[in-house]
């Protein structure tokens, strides 16, 4: 089953950001410098902001979670994470989504805990949340459910 992550507003306008810069710094120069560029060096900045933006837009939009028979797939475009059950140890609601190993695009983030992650967990952002750790409870029965603990 898997389940594809949430997008908020913020997590798109920061992308927006991103492909908006990319454009002005390979272009601005190119405006700026009218008639001396060449268009081989117009082709070679046009290709770096098309491989640049297509490679933002592929980890961004491409985000999953797939809960598959022995372990959790985490997937943004060529990141890939896979987790066995047996090491889940919690899973907890988080609003600190600036540090740690992330694979989120929301504000309204889960932190799994497993015992061989090097930084102690992973910050995610299913869409349907609750159907989510319930289906990943069902497969980790032994983890911890703390997400409405204070």
């Amino acid at each position: 089953m898997t389940y594809q992550a949430k997008r908020d507003s913020t997590f798109t306008l920061l992308i927006i950001g991103i492909i908006l810069l990319t454009a002005a710094s390979c272009f601005l120069p190119v405006i700026f410098t009218a008639g001396r560029v060449s268009a081989s060096e117009i082709i070679i900045l046009s290709a770096i902001f098309i491989f640049t933006s297509s490679f933002v837009l592929w980890i961004s939009f491409s985000m999953s979670y797939a809960l598959k028979e022995t372990y959790l797939h985490l997937q943004a475009g060529p990141i890939k994470k896979k987790i066995s059950y047996k090491d889940l140890t919690e899973v907890k609601q988080t609003k600190n989504i600036l540090i740690g190993f992330r694979l989120l695009s929301s504000k309204d983030a889960l932190e799994l805990f497993y015992k061989t992650s090097i930084l102690g967990s992973v910050k995610i952002s299913p869409a349907r949340q609750e159907e989510f750790v319930t289906e990943l409870l069902k497969r980790a029965p032994h983890m911890k459910d703390l997400r409405n603990i204070d």
